[in-house]
């Protein structure tokens, strides 16, 4: 019986390794700015990338009603988590597209959204993430340039943002 117990236990405690759930202080968010910015809400830092390569690495700190506004929207957000990938059509003919890309961890998974955030003419299907996604985005992007470190960023050099 003790055996058994012992292998019951061993067993539980794999699948738990294996299937991680999410750590609430982990907001488990990447954005990517076209090629230009990284806000990673998970280690609290911002990112900015130049054309030679270089990037500036500047922490920040998020306090609990930050967090908490955050993972709130993010938790709003009505999309297909067993895809791995999703595009959010447009018919913008603009060119370069510039996508933004989020990655959003929650519950041990990494779903990666692109979008067009230049673009408001999306495709019928994908009009209601789009419009979320906007405004989730904008919301993160409000948090984050009010921080005093981030203000004081300087602004990447790539031509075309």
């Amino acid at each position: 019986m003790k055996k058994l117990l012992l292998l019951l236990f061993l067993f539980l405690s794999c699948g738990r390794i294996n299937n991680p759930q999410d750590d609430p202080d982990d907001i488990g968010i990447v954005i990517s700015i076209a090629d230009s910015y990284k806000i990673d809400l998970t280690k609290q830092t911002y990112t900015v990338y130049f054309i030679k390569g270089d990037s500036l690495e500047i922490e920040f700190t998020l306090d609990s009603r930050e967090k908490n506004k955050i993972i709130s929207k993010k938790n709003s957000l009505k999309y297909d988590r067993s895809l791995d990938r999703i595009w959010i059509s447009d018919s913008c003919w603009i060119a370069p597209k510039l996508y933004t890309m989020l990655s959003i961890k929650s519950a041990g998974r990494i779903n990666q959204i692109s979008i067009d955030d230049g673009c408001d003419n999306f495709e019928i299907a994908d009009k209601e993430l789009a419009i979320q996604l906007e405004e989730f985005i904008s919301l993160v992007k409000e948090i984050i340039y009010l921080k005093k470190e981030i203000k004081n960023a300087p602004e990447s050099d790539w031509g075309y943002f």
